[in-house]
C-alpha cells in the first residue's frame, strides 16, 4: 500500500500531534534534497523518521511494519483489563497475538499490562518494570488486578524518558479502552 504524506504525516501526529508531524516530514525532506513525492520518497522519509530515538522512531517503525503485521495488532474493541464483570470469558480474541514466551505467566491483567507496554519498550523491559512497580506496592504478578494496572501506570508515569511516556500513553489508552 503506497503512504501519501498526508497518510505519514497523520500516523505521527497520534504521537507528536499534527503540526509537529508535518514539520518532521518536511524537515526529513528537506534533509534528503528532495521536494515531491513518491513511494520510493515515502519510504526514505520513513527511514529517516525511523533512525530518531523515542517515539517518532517508534512510530516510524510502526509505518515500515507490513501491513500484515499491522493486522494482528490487538484489537481496540475489546478491553485491555478485562474483567469477569466485562468479559464472561477470559481466553484472549482469536485475532489478538500470542503473548511472547516468558510472559504468559501471571494474572492476565499482568500479561496485558506488560504487552502493552512491551510494544514500545521491549517485552523484557516492560515485565521487569512492571515487575518492579508492583513488587514496590506488595503486588504480586498472579495478583495484579485491574485497579493495580492504575497504579502501576502511575508510578510509571513519573518516570523520566521513554518509560514515563509510554507509560502515560498506555494509561491513556487503557482508560479510553475501559469507557
Amino acid at each position: 500500500m503506497a503512504l501519501r504524506r498526508q497518510d505519514v504525516v497523520t500516523r505521527l501526529a497520534a504521537v507528536v500531534g499534527e503540526e509537529r508531524a508535518a514539520e518532521l516530514v518536511t524537515e526529513s525532506l528537506a534533509a534528503l534534497g528532495v521536494t515531491g513525492w513518491s513511494d520510493a520518497i515515502a519510504d526514505r522519509v520513513i527511514d529517516k523518521l525511523a533512525a530518531t530515538p523515542g517515539l517518532v522512531g517508534a512510530a516510524a517503525r510502526r509505518l515500515r511494519a507490513p501491513t500484515s503485521a499491522r493486522a494482528t495488532a490487538p484489537s481496540l474493541e475489546r478491553p485491555v483489563f478485562a474483567t469477569s464483570a466485562t468479559s464472561p470469558h477470559r481466553d484472549p480474541a482469536p485475532h489478538a497475538p500470542t503473548p511472547p514466551e516468558g510472559l504468559t505467566s501471571g494474572s492476565p491483567t499482568f500479561v496485558k499490562l506488560t504487552a502493552m507496554l512491551g510494544a514500545s519498550l521491549g517485552e523484557a523491559k516492560a515485565r521487569a518494570l512492571v515487575e518492579e512497580a508492583a513488587r514496590r506496592r506488595g503486588i504480586t504478578r498472579e495478583s495484579l488486578g485491574h485497579e493495580d494496572a492504575f497504579l502501576i501506570l502511575e508510578d510509571l508515569a513519573r518516570e523520566p524518558g521513554l518509560v514515563g511516556t509510554v507509560a502515560r500513553f498506555a494509561k491513556a489508552r487503557a482508560h479510553f479502552e475501559l469507557m
